[in-house]
C-alpha cells in the first residue's frame, strides 16, 4: 500500500514537471532605493535569445516606472542578466514583473521583487568631463549613488571651489535626467586661478555632497567652437553665418542656437534654419531685428550631449556700410568725412527734418532740428566726440530715413 502511494506522489510530480507553466525568478530578489544593480532572471521552460526583450516591472497590477531596466544581456535559454536602476522615490514594498521574448510572449515571475528604505549614504560618483578651459562654457554629468537628484528639483545646486573658495569656475543647472545624474553647465572666467576645483552639491533631500577635484582648469585640448563668419552683421538683416569647431560632435542629437547679449538670451536674432554639414562645421540662416541692440553677443551650441558657447563672436553694428549712404539717398550729399568739425548735408530733391547724431555705443548724443524742413543743413559734431572715433548721422527727410557714418579727425 505504502509502494503504492509512492509511486502515484512519483508520477504525479513528473506530471507537474511536464506541464509546469513558464515563469522567471530574479535573484538577488530585493534592493534600495537609489540603487544601480545587476539581478540574474532565470527562466522556467523559456526560450530566451538575443532578440528584443522586454522586462516590466508592476507596482499592484499597474506597471510603474520606479524600476527601470538599463539593460538586458543573454545569457542563455533559461537565463539573462538585467541591469536595474530603483528609483529614488520608488515606493518601498513588493513588485511583480514579468519579461516579453519573441519565442515565449509574456512570461510571469514566481516571487516578487521587493524594494527596500535606501540606508546607503548619498554620494557622487564621477564628473565628466573633468576638464574645463579658462573663458569657456561646457556641460557636466555629475553621476551619483544614493542620490535623489529628482526629487531635489529647482533647489538643486552646484559649486565649484578651490581651498574651500569660490574660484574661476562656476556652475548653472541644465537639467536632471534622473535621481543620479544631473547635467550641469559649468563656466569659466578670463583669469583666475588654474588647477583642480572641488564640486559642492547642495540638495534638500541628500544634504551637502562634496566631491574632491572634481574639474581641472588648464589650456588643454578641449571641444569648442573656434570661428564665426562672418561675425559682423547689420539691424533688419537676413545672412547666413558659417561656425566651425574643433574636437566638437555637431552631427550628434538634435541642435539648437541661442545668442546671448551679456548673461541674456536675445529674440532679436532668430535662427531660421541650421544645417549641419559634419562634426566640425555648420551654418545658420538668421535674421537680426531692425530695433537689435548694436553690441557683441555670444553664440551657444546645444545637442543634448555637447554644450558650447563662445564668448562676443557676433557682432551687430550700424545698418549701413562703413561710407555709403542708403541707396535711396543718391541726391544727398555729406562732408566733409573725415571731418575736423562741422559737416554739411545737402539734398536736391527732399526736405531734412532732422538729424541724429549717434555714437559707437549706439547711443543719441545730438539731435539738430532745422525751424523749417530745408533741403541743406550744418552740423557741429566735434564738440563731444574723441579724435579718430566714428559716429553714424541719421537724416530724416520728407521721404525716409538714411544713414552715413563720419570719421571724427
Amino acid at each position: 500500500m505504502t509502494k503504492k502511494i509512492l509511486n502515484i506522489l512519483f508520477l504525479i510530480s513528473i506530471c507537474n514537471s511536464l506541464f509546469a507553466q513558464k515563469s522567471i525568478d530574479i535573484l538577488p530578489n530585493n534592493g534600495r532605493q537609489g540603487e544601480h544593480l545587476a539581478v540574474s532572471i532565470t527562466g522556467i521552460k523559456t526560450n530566451f535569445s538575443s532578440a528584443s526583450n522586454t522586462l516590466q516591472f508592476y507596482k499592484q497590477g499597474s506597471p510603474t516606472n520606479a524600476i527601470t531596466v538599463d539593460k538586458l544581456e543573454y545569457q542563455t535559454p533559461n537565463s539573462q542578466i538585467a541591469h536595474l536602476f530603483i528609483q529614488g522615490s520608488a515606493t518601498v514594498g513588493a513588485y511583480t514583473y514579468n519579461i516579453y521574448t519573441p519565442a515565449d510572449g509574456i512570461v510571469n515571475s514566481i516571487n516578487p521583487f521587493y524594494v527596500n528604505l535606501d540606508t546607503g549614504t548619498a554620494k557622487i560618483l564621477s564628473v565628466a568631463p573633468n576638464n574645463i578651459e579658462p573663458d569657456a562654457y561646457i556641460n557636466i554629468l555629475i553621476t551619483g549613488t544614493n542620490t535623489h537628484f529628482t526629487q531635489g528639483g529647482n533647489f538643486l545646486i552646484a559649486y565649484f571651489e578651490k581651498d574651500n573658495n569660490p574660484g574661476m569656475v562656476y556652475a548653472s543647472k541644465y537639467k536632471v535626467i534622473d535621481d543620479t545624474h544631473a547635467i550641469f553647465t559649468a563656466s569659466t572666467l578670463p583669469g583666475g586661478t588654474m588647477g583642480s576645483y572641488d564640486l559642492r552639491l547642495e540638495s534638500p533631500i541628500d544634504g551637502t555632497l562634496i566631491f574632491k577635484n572634481a574639474i581641472t582648469v588648464s589650456l588643454g585640448n578641449m571641444a569648442k567652437m573656434v570661428k564665426v563668419t562672418p561675425s559682423i552683421a547689420h539691424q533688419n538683416q537676413k545672412l547666413t553665418v558659417s561656425i566651425t569647431g574643433t574636437r566638437t560632435k555637431f552631427t550628434q542629437g538634435s541642435p539648437t542656437i541661442v545668442f546671448y547679449n551679456s548673461a541674456t538670451s536675445t529674440n532679436d536674432i532668430s535662427v531660421e534654419s541650421i544645417q549641419i554639414d559634419n562634426d566640425s562645421n555648420f551654418s545658420l540662416q538668421i535674421a537680426i531685428s531692425a530695433t537689435c541692440k548694436r553690441d557683441l553677443y555670444d553664440i551657444s551650441f546645444s545637442n543634448g550631449i555637447d554644450f558650447h558657447r563662445m564668448k562676443k563672436s557676433f557682432e551687430v553694428t550700424w545698418p549701413v556700410g562703413l561710407s555709403k549712404i542708403s541707396h535711396a539717398a543718391n541726391d544727398m550729399k555729406v562732408y566733409p568725412n573725415p571731418t575736423k568739425g562741422k559737416i554739411t548735408i545737402e539734398t536736391k530733391e527732399q526736405n531734412i527734418e532732422k538729424v541724429d547724431v549717434i555714437d559707437i555705443q549706439g547711443r543719441l548724443v545730438q539731435t539738430e532740428t532745422p525751424e523749417k524742413p530745408h533741403s541743406e543743413i550744418q552740423v557741429s559734431v566735434s564738440d563731444f566726440l574723441l579724435q579718430n572715433q566714428y559716429v553714424l548721422i541719421r537724416i530724416t527727410t520728407n521721404k525716409g530715413v538714411f544713414y552715413q557714418k563720419i570719421v571724427i579727425q
